[in-house]
């Protein structure tokens, strides 16, 4: 997915596992996350004034469910 951030925590569903990267502006791995298929997470808003990127880099599609949270 191209750059962008999560004002609000959200959870991830993986449908279909893997393993996603996580990548700054220039590409570069700054978090890998490991998501098991049928297993749900929970992932905290991002930090102020940052974006980021999803990769995966594996050779099998992921298949994840993402639920935001909203303000009331």
């Amino acid at each position: 997915l191209a750059l962008h951030r999560h004002d609000l925590g959200r959870t991830i569903v993986a449908l279909k596992g893997g393993t996603l990267d996580i990548v700054d502006g220039n590409g570069k791995t700054i978090k890998q996350e490991k998501w098991e298929s049928g297993k749900a997470y929970w992932l905290p808003a991002d930090p102020p004034g940052t974006q980021h990127g999803d990769m995966n880099r594996g050779k099998e599609p992921m298949e994840v469910m993402v639920v935001q949270m909203k303000k009331n």
